[in-house]
Formats: structure tokens, C-alpha cells, sequence
């Protein structure tokens, strides 16, 4: 089976097998509400998760950012420590989400591209590199 996040307007060959799977914003009334959304229809928010309407906010899949639970739930955490924590500096860096490719070997990452560094830092990045096996002779076994 294969799972398609939902924001995604996804029409396949083999109509008995996946339909077109509605956006999460189309019944939420945004519309009467005053509420801006791009064109594929996620809801435009800034850092802060303000949208363009005082005192209405969005986190998470709706706002087409990084559509994963962690993500949406960290943001919504620093969301609230702004609104009822008096913590009005706390926001989410979504340049220091990690990610990681499940296969043999696992592959993880965390911040930006090298490309995207140079465009910010310009000639100050310097980048580290390191190679390792996985181990299939370790020292340790004699």
C-alpha cells in the first residue's frame, strides 16, 4: 500500500487503487474567515505561525512546510510558549530539522544544504567529511 500525505492532490493510472486525495484545508472555511492561503492551498503563515488574520495561527501540515508530526508538534509547542509563556523569543528553526534515509546503512542529516550555507555564510562554511564501514570486521571480535 502506499500512503500519500494528504495535502497532495495525487491522481494515478489505476483509479481502483488511489483517488485524488483532498487538501486538509478545502472545509475549513478559511475563505470566510479571511484567511490566506497559497495556491496549492496550505495556509501562508510567517515564522511565528501568525497568518495574515490577528489572532488566528497554523502549524503543521497545513502550512505545507515540513509535513511531519514532530515538526508540526515542536512548532505548536514554541507556539504556545509565545502565547501563554511569556516566551516571545521561542520559535521553530526549521534549518535544524534532522531527517534520515532508512536503509543499509541508515543515513541521517541535520541543517542546511552545503549550497544553502554558502548562500547564507558565504566563505566562512567549511565542510568536514568523514568515512567509516559498518563494522563487519570490528577490532573487538578478536
Amino acid at each position: 500500500m502506499i500512503c500519500f500525505p494528504a495535502y497532495f492532490d495525487i491522481s494515478v493510472a489505476r483509479p481502483d487503487f488511489c483517488e485524488t486525495i483532498p487538501r486538509y484545508t478545502e472545509d475549513l472555511g478559511l475563505d470566510a474567515a479571511g484567511v490566506e492561503c497559497n495556491e496549492q492551498g496550505f495556509i501562508i503563515v510567517d515564522g511565528d505561525q501568525n497568518t495574515n488574520i490577528d489572532g488566528i495561527y497554523a502549524v503543521g501540515d497545513v502550512t505545507g512546510r515540513m509535513a511531519l508530526t514532530p515538526v508540526a508538534i515542536a512548532a505548536a509547542l514554541r507556539l504556545t510558549d509565545r502565547l501563554f509563556g511569556g516566551r516571545p523569543e521561542r520559535k521553530l528553526d526549521y534549518d535544524l530539522v534532522p531527517s534520515i534515509v532508512f536503509s543499509h546503512s541508515p543515513l541521517g542529516t541535520i541543517g542546511m544544504t552545503e549550497q544553502d550555507a554558502r548562500k547564507t555564510h558565504g566563505g566562512t562554511v567549511r565542510i568536514y567529511q568523514s568515512r567509516f564501514d559498518a563494522g563487519f570486521h570490528n577490532p573487538a571480535d578478536g
